[in-house]
């Protein structure tokens, strides 16, 4: 049995799913920032700290939390273009697998300084999103 609307609530309900999704998708890519945050941080002693500065570094934590920048990233992929997400996938992947495995320290150095990099980017990429995202909840 369908209800017969009054003139006008499909278009509101129309707007309030619209309001619904942006929302969402401002949530999710809200949710995706304090993790780029927390990985480029843990990456910037790799592109300012003497070689003496890095002994004791956890390479392996500072993995993880660029690991879990990938999964997010694979994981709120609609919000990215997907040449985006294989770029910075294979260029990190790349750098990521020689700064865990290298004792070198100018190679952890210099993999780490290319991962900041990417997730620098891939940070400033969010935040006109977001930014994007916000102007669209208002119109």
């Amino acid at each position: 049995m369908f209800a017969i609307l009054p003139w006008g609530y499909s278009d509101k309900s129309e707007e309030i799913r619209e309001e619904l999704i942006s929302f969402r998708k401002t949530s999710e890519l809200a949710e995706f920032k304090p993790t780029l945050i927390a990985a480029r941080d843990a990456m910037d002693k790799y592109c300012t700290s003497s070689v003496e500065a890095l002994a004791g570094v956890n390479k392996t934590e500072d993995a993880k939390l660029i690991q879990k920048v990938i999964n997010m990233l694979s994981e709120f992929g609609e919000h990215f273009q997907q040449e985006t997400i294989t770029t910075f996938s294979k260029s990190v992947d790349k750098d990521l697998q020689k700064f865990v495995d290298s004792d070198d320290i100018a190679i952890t150095k210099k993999s780490g300084r290319n991962i900041h990099r990417e997730i620098s980017n891939l940070y400033g990429l969010l935040a006109e999103k977001l930014k994007e995202q916000q102007i669209n909840s208002v119109t």
